[in-house]
This record gives structure tokens, C-alpha cells and sequence, in this order.
């Protein structure tokens, strides 16, 4: 009995390495084809590509679920400095329009925000107002201050 175990865990681990390899020789076969890339960003401290597939939680947060919304579908067009700060700017492009940008600061603690193609603000980790007397107002339906 023990011996059947063992081989049929055996051969559910050998039928997952082939179903691997196979899908890992269809994405070799055609490079026209786009690839999915996982992408991991922290709120104020990095973003880098990975192979490895994080744990979600059950229940998504309403940000994750406004992301997922907008930019699920999308194409990664450009990624691209946004004057000398410490700002990524991610464009995400559908029919070869762009339809959202996914702004990233990497000070004090960090922002994640989505826009629109007209940098109008549709989501946000964290709300807050640039600092001086006439401080823009970085929160929803807001423009965001390039």
C-alpha cells in the first residue's frame, strides 16, 4: 500500500515537471508572443521583476481590487523617471492608447497611485497635501502634480 503511494506522488511530481517544461517550450516557441512578467513593488522601498508568485490574502483590498480594474488587462508601454525624484511613472497602454499611469514614490513611506491617462487620480494608497502654502492635494479625482 505505501509503495503505491509513493509512486503515485512520483508520478503527479514527474506530470507536473513535463506540464512545466511543456508550458515553459510554448512560450520559447514564438518570442512574438508577450510574456507575463510578475512585477513586485513595496510602497516606498522597490520594485522588481520575480518569478515567484506571491501568497494573496483572501479577501483583496479595495486598492488591489481598484488595480486589477484598470490595469489587469493592460500592457506595461513605458516606465520612465519623472524629473529628479525619487517618481517612477508606469504607462500602461491598450490598442496602442494609453489608458493608465501607475505613479510610484519612493520617499518617506512611500505612494502608490493609479491614474488615468490624463494623470486625474482614480486610486490611492495614501492621501496627502504637498507641502508649502499652495500645497496640491494629492487624493482621488485630483490631478496629479507632475
Amino acid at each position: 500500500e505505501k509503495d503505491r503511494v509513493d509512486d503515485s506522488a512520483q508520478n503527479n511530481k514527474a506530470e507536473e515537471e513535463k506540464e512545466e517544461r511543456d508550458r515553459n517550450d510554448d512560450d520559447d516557441d514564438d518570442d512574438s508572443k508577450w510574456k507575463k512578467t510578475l512585477l513586485l513593488i513595496e510602497s516606498g522601498s522597490r520594485i522588481h521583476t520575480t518569478k515567484y508568485s506571491r501568497e494573496k490574502g483572501a479577501v483583496p483590498s479595495g486598492f488591489a481590487l481598484k488595480l486589477r480594474k484598470h490595469i489587469r488587462t493592460k500592457r506595461l508601454a513605458g516606465v520612465r523617471q519623472l524629473g529628479s525624484d525619487r517618481v517612477l511613472d508606469l504607462e500602461f497602454t491598450s490598442a496602442g492608447s494609453t489608458v493608465a499611469h501607475l505613479v510610484l514614490e519612493f520617499y518617506a513611506g512611500g505612494n502608490i497611485i493609479l491614474t488615468d491617462q490624463n494623470y486625474v487620480i482614480l486610486a490611492l494608497l495614501r492621501p496627502y497635501k504637498l507641502p508649502g502654502e499652495n500645497g496640491a492635494l494629492v487624493a482621488v479625482r485630483e490631478s496629479y502634480p507632475i
